[in-house]
């Protein structure tokens, strides 16, 4: 069992901040006092979104983080009935990552998620990176993984590039972690995680703190660490031409399809804009326009906050990860081709 009264003092560690790094912390929009905090503008304030004015705080130095989780602390004492979640984005920058976050949850079987990562953090560890254990303050652990600065951007594609990156650093496929979050797969670069120092609201006063290593500076890798981090290079771009080439399969794929159904039908699919379907079929869901896509409350799990990409010809669900093409949405039953026919031809 884990003892809680074992842990160590320590919350939090000012060489998170070593090497000029820098985090982008999610302030909740009823800490008014963070987020409207003139302090916190010149550190950079990136800005306010969604329903409750979550504000996005750009920081770069030890005592701003030190300020927030002791304003958090102060909101949470005189707030009790409604405390407040502070996290932090995993990958802020991907063109100069320091570090891999890892995640892993159990349900009540705490010692059994500790000895996965336990076992995780060796193996980091044998191969000459450095790796923290941190407690989530609930029902699990998360893993920093310090690494040598890597641009995960630009590859052909960057979420299979970073994903086989680290899942070749914890020898993922000879191990099968049982308690490994899923969502590191669907989120690539993506993502948030609980701040370190920070109460957890559903914890009884649970804290995420340090349970085992330490930060080090981030030129600490010797000199095997460094060639293995080249292969790990070499092996991710492979992944990346890989995974690239497989998405191409299935664009030729959909369009022979299309291209079927276009002289079944009397409509090419190719040129309806799913942008504009979605927006016809969901209208109370859209929530803004970008250059190349357009974001939308999914419609097929439920939920607040936009999560759902919907691109020309191809929509992905970043939160359930629902995704496909336009047959897709036929065969979900969300509306036949007879209709489409009648839309379109």
């Amino acid at each position: 069992m884990i003892n809680d009264c074992l842990l160590p003092k320590i919350v939090y560690d000012s060489k998170l901040f070593s090497n000029n790094q820098r985090y982008v912390v999610v302030v909740p929009g009823g800490l008014k006092d963070i987020s409207t905090s003139p302090f916190f503008y010149k550190g950079g304030r990136i800005g306010r979104f969604g329903k409750n004015k979550t504000s996005h705080l750009l920081i770069d130095r030890y005592m701003d983080y030190v300020n927030i989780l002791g304003r958090v602390d102060n909101y949470n004492r005189n707030n009790p009935n409604h405390l407040c979640n502070v996290f932090m984005n995993c990958y802020p920058d991907p063109l100069h990552v320091y570090m891999i976050i890892l995640d892993f949850d159990g349900d009540g079987d705490l010692s059994s998620v500790y000895r996965e990562v336990s076992h995780c953090y060796d193996i980091v560890m044998d191969k000459g990176f450095n790796a923290v254990i941190v407690m989530s303050g609930s029902k699990g652990f998360h893993l920093y993984i310090q690494i040598p600065c890597t641009n995960f951007s630009g590859h052909l594609d960057d979420k299979a590039f970073f994903i086989e990156y680290w899942k070749q650093l914890i020898n993922y496929n000879s191990n099968g972690y049982k308690f490994l979050d899923e969502n590191h797969f669907r989120n690539g670069l993506g993502g948030n995680i609980r701040l370190i120092g920070s109460e957890h609201p559903k914890a009884n006063g649970g804290r995420t703190r340090i349970f085992k290593g330490c930060f080090c500076d981030v030129d600490c890798f010797d000199s095997d660490a460094l060639e293995y981090h080249d292969y790990l290079l070499e092996q991710c771009e492979i992944a990346s031409n890989r995974a690239y080439d497989m998405k191409q399969r299935k664009i030729k794929q959909a369009a022979a399809k299309n291209l079927k159904l276009s002289s079944k039908h009397g409509f090419n699919p190719e040129e309806i804009n799913l942008r504009v379907l979605f927006k016809s079929l969901y209208p109370g869901n859209w929530y803004r326009d970008f250059e190349r896509y357009s974001m939308f409350r999914c419609p097929f799990h439920g939920e607040e906050h936009a999560s759902l990409m919907v691109f020309h010809d191809f929509f992905i669900c970043k939160s359930c990860g629902e995704q496909g093409y336009l047959n897709k949405l036929v065969s979900m039953n969300v509306l036949s081709w007879k209709e489409l026919e009648d839309m379109y031809s």
